[in-house]
C-alpha cells in the first residue's frame, strides 16, 4: 500500500506572483534581483521567481488554525493570480490584444486591485490602523460599534473588549484587508476603462519591474484616472478613463517607457527585477528615491476622517480607491 505524503501548506506568501516575475526570467528560468540591503547597498543575484518577493506567513496571524491561516494565500490570492496568468497567456498568443470577454476583463481588474495593496507594508499598515483605531475609540461610540461594525461575531462591545489580544486584532485586520481587496466596485470600474497593452519597438530600452510595479494616478472616479503596469520587459499595460489621457501617455513615445522604468525603480522598497544587469547604473541611481505611501495607510486617513464625521469605515469600504 502506497501512502501519499501530506503536502505542507505554503509558508512563502508572495506579494509579487510567480507568474508575473517569470515574465522577466531568462533562458535558465531566473531573473536578476536587485535587493536594497539595510546598509543601503544593493545586492545583485540571480533568483528563481518562487525564491523572491515573499513574506513568510505574510497573510496570516498567530493563533489561526492551519487551514484558516492559509486562506488568503491559497483560496483568495491563488485563484486571482491563476486567472491573471491565464489572461497573460492569451496576451502572448494574441500579440497584445486586450481581452474582449467581460469575464476576462473582470479577472484582470481584480488582479490589478490586489497588486495595489498586497505588499508587506500594506499588511502592516492595516494591522497598525486597526489597533490604533481600537485604542482611540471612545466609550460614546460603544453603541454605534455594537450596531454597525461588521467584522466580528461578538454580541456586545464588552465581549469584544475582553477578546482584543494583539493576535485577535491582527485577525480582524486581515478580515478587513480581504474585504477591501475584494471590492466589487473597484473591479467593475477598472474593467470598464479603456485598456491597452503597448509593446516596445525593437531596439528600445527594456522595461524593469519592482516590488511596487503598479502606478495609479489618483482617485478612482477622477476623469484623468489611469493605471500603468509593466507586464514584461517589452510590454506594458495601460488603463485610462478617457482617450485624452491615454493619448497623452502614449504620445510621449520612448519617454513614456523611460518614465515607467524610472517610476518603478523610484517606488521600490526592497526589490527591483530585470532579465540581466544591463540597467544596473540606472537602478543604483534611482532605487527608492520616491517612495509611495502604502495604499492601506491612505485608507487609514479615510477612516480617521470618516470617524471625525461620526461615520464608520464599514460604510466607506466599497468606496475605497
Amino acid at each position: 500500500m502506497i501512502c501519499k505524503r501530506k503536502q505542507n501548506p505554503p509558508r512563502r506568501h508572495h506579494y509579487l506572483p510567480e507568474f508575473y516575475l517569470q515574465r522577466w526570467a531568462n533562458s535558465t528560468g531566473q531573473l536578476t534581483e536587485f535587493q536594497k540591503l539595510p546598509t543601503g547597498k544593493l545586492s545583485v543575484k540571480p533568483k528563481f521567481p518562487r525564491a523572491t518577493a515573499f513574506e513568510m506567513d505574510g497573510y496570516t496571524s498567530p493563533g489561526l488554525a492551519p487551514t484558516e491561516a492559509q486562506h488568503l494565500e491559497l483560496e483568495f490570492f491563488g485563484p486571482i493570480d491563476s486567472d491573471a496568468a491565464t489572461v497573460m497567456n492569451k496576451l502572448d498568443l494574441t500579440k497584445g490584444q486586450v481581452p474582449s470577454e467581460r469575464e476576462d476583463r473582470l479577472k484582470w481588474a481584480r488582479f490589478l486591485v490586489t497588486m495595489m495593496m498586497r505588499s508587506p507594508e500594506d499588511v502592516a499598515a492595516i494591522k497598525a490602523g486597526v489597533a490604533k483605531a481600537w485604542r482611540q475609540e471612545s466609550p460614546e461610540r460603544r453603541a454605534k460599534y455594537e450596531k454597525e461594525f461588521p467584522l466580528g461575531d461578538w454580541p456586545t462591545f464588552d465581549d469584544f473588549l475582553a477578546r482584543t489580544t494583539p493576535e485577535y486584532l491582527d485577525q480582524v485586520a486581515l478580515k478587513l484587508f480581504k474585504r477591501l481587496l475584494d471590492s466589487d466596485k473597484m473591479v467593475e470600474e477598472i474593467s470598464k476603462m479603456l485598456q491597452f497593452f503597448v509593446q516596445l519597438e525593437p531596439g528600445q530600452l527594456r522595461l524593469v519591474t519592482s516590488d511596487r510595479p503598479i502606478y495609479v494616478s489618483s482617485h478612482l472616479m477622477d476623469p484623468d484616472y489611469h493605471i500603468v503596469l509593466p507586464v514584461s520587459e517589452d510590454w506594458v499595460y495601460v488603463a485610462a478613463r478617457s482617450w485624452k489621457t491615454h493619448l497623452n501617455l502614449v504620445n510621449k513615445g520612448s519617454q513614456f517607457f523611460r518614465d515607467i522604468n524610472k517610476g518603478c525603480v523610484q517606488r521600490a522598497v526592497k526589490f527591483v527585477y530585470t532579465k540581466d544587469e544591463d540597467n544596473r547604473p540606472f537602478i543604483e541611481k534611482h532605487f527608492g528615491k520616491k517612495p509611495v505611501e502604502p495604499f492601506m495607510s491612505a485608507l487609514q486617513r479615510l477612516y480617521e476622517a470618516s470617524k471625525a464625521r461620526g461615520v464608520l469605515p464599514s460604510q466607506h469600504a466599497d468606496n475605497a480607491s
